[in-house]
């Protein structure tokens, strides 16, 4: 009788989706030199802005922490312009500080100038990194699980295969009992979160691969190249601004939507650059959702 052959084993990258065992079952050697000759550029991130003058610092700060190697920054009618906030990070070349005309986009998205601005970017800033991160200003990327770093969490996965972009779940915020803007900023005064997988936290923002991503359909995700898209951390496929299966073991998206109360009534009367605006009800229902304790963010910053 001839020995039966022994069944071939799997292969580690999934030919199109599922789970990387082999990135996620073992330790993974942060350390290793980079080799794609982007240096501290690998990853850098696009952030649409309007009169953001009070947590500004603390975003660009934080992010800079977690990796960034730059930050393009469309000042889209601040008054006064955010310019002389940042001047320390404009000089030393940290943030490039673009100052956007309230009309910028009529023609294309007359009532959503964030898209055309998130498009405006890759196109002119793209090919200077791998990466490009699109997020808002009360949106601040975490890491998890002694992930260093955002390169070094995308070098590690493009090491195992490439990807379209890098979709991040968030996790909502509540006001943790502020009516006013308590001092010492926004990432140690707001604790209380939603649970991890709400209808709104199965929402994503995305990481997007310079060489790969052809054009954001909406705020949330892009359109790209044939044979690729956007994947989680666990490299499972995700089409779309929803992530279903809510996964934050390396990284995440606290998003304080809130902040205080008088900090949302703000908000509601500037709107957004997608040309919507949230009513009061939305402020009461995430703050009653907002029962749980998150402390990951509670030991980082300040940020000068």
């Amino acid at each position: 009788e001839e020995p039966k052959e022994e069944p071939k084993p799997e292969p580690a990258v999934p030919a199109v989706n599922g789970e990387l065992t082999d990135f996620d079952g073992k330790d993974i050697q942060w350390d290793a030199p980079a080799t794609d000759g982007y240096g501290d550029q690998y990853f850098a991130m696009c952030l649409a802005v309007k009169n953001q003058h009070a947590d500004i610092r603390e975003w660009v700060g934080h992010h800079k922490a977690v990796g960034a190697g730059k930050i393009y920054l469309y000042d889209h009618g601040s008054e006064p312009p955010l310019d002389d906030i940042l001047k320390d990070h404009l000089e030393s070349g940290f943030v490039k500080y673009i100052q956007q005309p309230l009309d910028f986009g009529n023609k294309t998205h007359p009532k959503r100038p964030l898209l055309d601005i998130y498009n405006d970017c890759m196109e002119q800033f793209g090919k200077s990194h791998q990466f490009l991160g699109f997020l808002d200003s009360d949106e601040f990327l975490i890491l998890e699980g002694g992930t260093p770093s955002v390169p070094a969490l995308l070098r590690r996965m493009m090491a195992h295969r490439p990807i379209g972009g890098l979709v991040v779940n968030w996790r909502l915020f509540g006001s943790s009992g502020h009516h006013y803007r308590p001092e010492g900023g926004v990432l140690r005064n707001f604790n209380k979160c939603t649970a991890k997988k709400t209808k709104h936290t199965i929402h994503v923002k995305t990481i997007a691969n310079t060489d790969q991503a052809m054009q954001a359909v909406g705020p949330h995700h892009w359109n790209y190249k044939p044979g690729f898209f956007a994947v989680n951390e666990h490299f499972k496929r995700v089409d779309g601004p929803q992530n279903e299966d809510v996964t934050t073991d390396r990284i995440v998206i606290h998003h304080y939507i809130l902040k205080s109360l008088m900090d949302y009534m703000a908000k509601v009367v500037r709107g957004n650059a997608m040309g919507g605006r949230k009513p009061m009800g939305f402020f009461y229902e995430i703050d009653k959702e907002a029962t749980e304790t998150c402390t990951q963010a509670l030991k980082l910053g300040p940020y000068d």
